[in-house]
């Protein structure tokens, strides 16, 4: 494909892609971009300033011979010989799988274990359970966080094999609830905060709970820390932690170790079984949102509300390896399986990074457009245990699951 100059009849690009002729061209209402379709079976989307390929579109079976752009700039029609229409959305990634039929904000995911299914967990402790690659709903489940009071379940966290799901419940919010994923009758009850309870993590094993409390306003007074037996609710440890409240929970892979991000701008790692402070890991300029463990346990990662960057750490001496440009408000990092790469997912996105070099990978888009004062949207990501899912959820109540290997899933980072 050819861009020229209209008024000097220069060229200006030579648009390279396509595998088979080129049949039709149609530029975005707008003139940024330009649609072509192709005996290859594709459509694909241009930069028309750069030259860069925006997108590929992959559906129809047979030679696609006509694109337009609807006038609104955000869809694109084409017509094949495989004797369809099809009408993509240009503001989305079209390898991206999206899961609706949620009604409330997403809380948490989990891939569960090492079958094809997600969970997602809702605000007001609805499960769904999706099976992947098709999408299709297998199951919808209501927990009873509330009790005879009603009150709304605001916090919740998977186990890492999705097999439990613990809630913070209760109209003072300071108890919480574990149930066994797939029975939304029985659970154990863990009572023995006196704060609002803010963050919640299940170790790798299933073991423990960790839980952290303090005043609901931000940045909070001292957190109230508590590790508790999974299995009988019982209290195993109680400590303070931070001066600021705690926003998120880590264990690492052995559970030896608990990684704590908080408004005081540090992340702290404790001795899971004293409760002693080994690390403090200081360097973000404000509140922390986010903190992870590596899988092998060597490294930590960690995001911030509003300094735009996220951070690898070295989980044994605490100096900092990496530190990466990242969006604004990012509520969730997550490391790959192999550990090669880090995820972190803010309003309206999810880069990648590679761990070794911090070098960006890629970014993934769900839906266009921010909603920065919704504050009840925490976005969240996750990887399927192979890694080949990448799961994020959107503040219009979907879940976009990508193939982490194909590389059309893949816009560039902007």
């Amino acid at each position: 494909i050819t861009i020229w100059d209209a008024a000097t009849c220069r060229e200006q690009l030579v648009l390279r892609g396509h595998t088979g002729c080129v049949w039709s061209v149609a530029f975005s209402p707008d003139g940024q971009s330009l649609a072509s379709a192709s005996a290859d079976t594709t459509v694909r989307l241009w930069d028309v300033k750069t030259g860069r390929e925006l997108t590929t579109y992959r559906g129809h079976t047979a030679g696609v011979r006509s694109v337009a752009f609807h006038s609104d700039g955000k869809r694109l029609a084409s017509a094949s010989q495989d004797e369809t229409v099809k009408i993509w959305d240009v503001t989305r990634d079209p390898q991206a799988l999206t899961l609706r039929d949620h009604t409330g904000h997403l809380d948490a995911l989990a891939f569960c274990g090492a079958s094809q299914r997600l969970l997602s967990a809702q605000q007001a402790c609805k499960v769904c359970s999706w099976d992947l690659p098709t999408g299709n709903l297998l199951s919808y489940l209501c927990y009873d966080s509330h009790g005879k009071d009603r009150w709304p379940t605001m916090e919740t966290a998977f186990s890492m094999d999705g097999q439990w799901l613990a809630a913070r419940c209760g109209k003072d919010q300071r108890t919480i609830k574990v149930w066994a994923t797939g029975n939304t009758k029985e659970a154990v009850l863990l009572h023995g905060h006196t704060l609002p309870v803010m963050a919640l993590v299940i170790s790798p094993d299933n073991q423990w709970l960790a839980s952290a409390a303090s005043e609901g306003k931000r940045p909070g007074g001292p957190s109230e820390m508590i590790i508790w037996d999974r299995g009988t609710g019982r209290q195993l440890l109680k400590f303070v932690g931070h001066p600021n409240a705690t926003t998120s929970l880590a264990f690492s892979p052995d559970g030896r170790r608990l990684a704590t991000a908080s408004h005081d701008a540090t992340v702290r790692i404790w001795e899971t079984a004293t409760g002693k402070e080994l690390l403090t890991l200081a360097g973000h300029r404000e509140a922390v949102s986010t903190v992870t463990f590596s899988p092998d346990g060597a490294y930590v990662a960690s995001a911030g509300y509003v300094d735009q960057t996220a951070r690898i750490w070295d989980a044994r001496t605490g100096r900092e390896i990496h530190r990466l440009a990242a969006p604004l408000q990012v509520t969730q990092v997550a490391f790959s399986p192999d550990g090669a790469r880090l995820a972190a997912a803010s309003l309206d996105l999810v880069k990648l990074w590679d761990v070794k070099t911090g070098q960006e990978a890629f970014s993934l888009r769900g839906l266009t457009g921010r909603r920065h004062d919704d504050m009840a949207f925490n976005a969240r990501v996750a990887f399927s245990r192979d890694g080949r899912w990448i799961a994020s959820t959107n503040y219009d109540y979907s879940i976009n699951v990508w193939d982490a290997g194909t590389p059309a899933a893949k816009i560039s980072p902007r």
